[in-house]
């Protein structure tokens, strides 16, 4: 998945072909939105509708543009539907990238890379199988939330969500672990171990560390972290952010 542009793309102002200058943001706006749902078909609509049980959903468009042509860099660029924040659909519309027609005007000769970021809100009409696009359309804010493990969707409160972490994140552990490596390293007793991690705000694992009394534990609990798919990222102040975890993770060699 893209995820950003590099730092040498800081976002900028870009005017559509045929619209008046920078300042009509909504000319803009209107002609990427038009061409967005002329490339759509009846197939991504029905992967849409048929993987939520959403009311509404949206889709990221992020672009980045060729210059002097002011034509689309499709490598750069990359269109995906979300169920909501930090939680895309599992496929990807990479192709529709191709297909959009639209270009901006002649971009300024300078050092930075013309770029657009676009979020388009779709009402899914199931008796229609239909998605209708939602002009204008400002989500409500969302509540804050700890990091989500696969399974603790339902969990409202923080505590709960903490708590269903933690089990699942034991459970996991447990299951996964070799044990049989204690023995193989010749250590004894209670064998202590500490892991730390970031779920970022796109809910992927990054920048894991394993404290641990031997360097092949490391590997093997590293591994372990990386089975896990589906992390949902913690919110606060209604917007998806990275946060560091630490699980402390103990057992006994017999």
């Amino acid at each position: 998945m893209y995820t950003g542009f590099s730092q040498n793309t800081t976002p900028t102002n870009v005017t559509a072909v045929d619209c008046q200058n920078v300042s009509d943001t909504a000319c803009t706006k209107k002609k990427i939105h038009e061409a967005f749902f002329h490339v759509l078909n009846a197939s991504d609509i029905k992967k849409v509708i048929h993987n939520t049980d959403k009311d509404t959903v949206f889709a990221t468009i992020q672009l980045l543009f060729k210059k002097p042509s002011g034509k689309i860099k499709m490598a750069a660029s990359y269109v995906r539907f979300f169920k909501e924040e930090g939680n895309p659909f599992n496929f990807d519309l990479y192709r529709k990238v191709q297909k959009l027609d639209f270009t901006i005007e002649k971009p300024a000769s300078n050092n930075t890379f013309p770029n657009l970021t676009e979020t388009v809100y779709f009402r899914i009409n199931r008796q229609k199988n239909t998605l209708e696009p939602l002009y204008n359309y400002a989500p409500p804010p969302k509540p804050d939330s700890y990091v989500l493990f696969p399974g603790c969707e339902t969990m409202t409160t923080r505590q709960d969500q903490m708590r269903c972490f933690d089990e699942k994140m034991t459970a996991h552990l447990g299951k996964h672990f070799n044990r049989d490596l204690a023995s193989d390293l010749n250590l004894e007793g209670v064998v202590k171990i500490r892991i730390l991690f970031n779920v970022t705000k796109y809910g992927t694992i990054r920048n894991i560390r394993v404290i641990t009394p031997h360097s092949k534990i490391e590997d093997n609990i590293k591994e372990v972290i990386h089975l896990i798919d589906g992390f949902r990222p913690a919110i606060r102040n209604g917007m998806p952010k990275s946060t560091r975890i630490m699980i402390p993770f103990n057992f006994i060699v017999e």
